[in-house]
């Protein structure tokens, strides 16, 4: 059958790496708004008054080279949100997704 992946911009570090991947190997259709852009791996070093200090210490990079830390991925197939209809609860992305799924799959596609 065929793969569709959801996306948004709250997609990020491991999410978005997945997504690249999901992408290069041509698994399937991405869909929804683009991503984040913050796949930088950090590490935390404790301080003396008991807070932390995260540094960046490793990149994400393609296959061809490309650094992925604030690109973001942008879908195959672009939806909108429908804020009205988020703030009511309601999820605009998903349900737009799931009608773009059920109408490709309805024409065969």
């Amino acid at each position: 059958g065929r793969i569709f992946l959801l996306v948004n911009e709250g997609t990020s570090s491991d999410a978005e790496i997945f997504s690249h991947g999901f992408r290069e190997l041509d698994l399937g259709i991405i869909l929804g708004t683009p991503t984040y852009g913050a796949v930088i791996g950090t590490e935390h070093y404790p301080l003396a008054d008991g807070s932390s200090l995260a540094l960046p210490t490793i990149g994400w990079f393609s296959a061809e080279g490309e650094n992925l830390e604030g690109r973001g991925i942008q879908p195959d197939i672009l939806l909108e949100r429908n804020l009205t209809v988020d703030e009511k609860g309601d999820d605009s992305l998903l349900r737009r997704a799931l009608e773009y799924i059920n109408e490709s799959l309805a024409d065969g596609n």
